[in-house]
């Protein structure tokens, strides 16, 4: 359901604004950066004031029950006045992806809400208006937020990197989809803008996610195998071909962490390897002479 502009709201004379996010959880507040907190839940606030605060009719529908959902927010704060505040929360809305990509699991943003005067004011920062709840959530463990808040700077320069953005638009977007199909076509269309690939699918997809891996030689071996299979699955899906259930929710939830890790692994690089460092990198073992 999408009929409405995304929107972030910023009160009059605020110096704080709050996102409130489904998908991970945190037990404790935690700074990803200065200005950018990680709240767990969600900051309470009352019917009334989301009447009050909400412009329109549908605004207070999807505030409400998106309040229900909510597992985590950021709190952002400047008091620089309110264009940099509304700026800093706009640029807040890719730090679900950063912490998507952290935590290897979906993230969104639901709403918006800012102090303004006597009462709060509140926008909806989710393209749709009816968000069906995951089915897990993840917890963010203090590696992960710790990793997140090293590779900002990364991931912040990234976002300017049209591969690397429509993968990682694609990996956001595909947990909306209603089913697994469309999910793991969406997942595996990001798998390959962001490794580039053109001919020899199967092949080169499993070959670079295996590159990028940072394991020892059979680790890379068991994860070519595991992406190749699971590009397979791909293939029959995307062909029409009869798939039981249970084969596409692991397929869904394989190109996901597939994604995700290639997504994390570009941001640790900062860059988007070219396909000639990746082919330079494949040729770079040889064959032994068999004992």
């Amino acid at each position: 359901m999408k009929d409405h502009e995304v929107s972030i709201v910023v009160g009059e004379g605020a110096t704080s604004a709050v996102i409130v996010g489904h998908g991970l959880e945190l037990t404790e507040p935690f700074e990803l950066a200065p200005g950018l907190t990680l709240l767990p839940g969600v900051p309470d606030f009352t019917d009334e004031q989301a009447r009050e605060g909400c412009e329109h009719d549908y605004e207070l529908f999807a505030v409400l029950s998106m309040r229900n959902i909510g597992t985590f927010s950021i709190e952002i704060r400047d008091d620089g006045g309110p264009e940099r505040l509304a700026s800093k929360t706009w640029n807040a809305l890719w730090d679900f992806h950063l912490l998507s990509i952290g935590a290897g699991a979906p993230a969104f943003p639901l709403f918006t809400f800012s102090p303004s005067q006597d009462t709060l004011v509140f926008g909806v920062s989710n393209p749709n208006l009816l968000i069906r709840p995951l089915d897990r959530l993840a917890p963010l463990s203090s590696e992960q937020l710790n990793w997140a808040r090293q590779a900002k700077e990364n991931f912040e320069k990234l976002v300017g990197d049209s591969a690397f953005a429509l993968a990682m638009r694609y990996f956001g977007n595909s947990h909306y989809l209603l089913d697994l199909e469309s999910r793991v076509m969406l997942l595996w269309a990001g798998i390959e803008a962001l490794l580039n690939v053109d001919s020899e699918l199967s092949r080169r997809v499993a070959l670079y996610a295996a590159i990028l891996l940072d394991s020892d030689h059979d680790a890379k071996v068991e994860h070519y195998n595991l992406v190749k299979k699971a590009y397979g699955i791909r293939s029959r899906i995307v062909h029409g071909s009869s798939v039981e259930e249970g084969v596409r929710l692991e397929a869904y939830q394989t190109a996901s962490r597939i994604l995700a890790a290639l997504l994390r692994k570009v941001v640790e690089l900062g860059r988007v390897p070219s396909v000639k460092e990746l082919d330079a990198v494949a040729v770079a073992g040889a064959l032994t002479q068999s004992k």
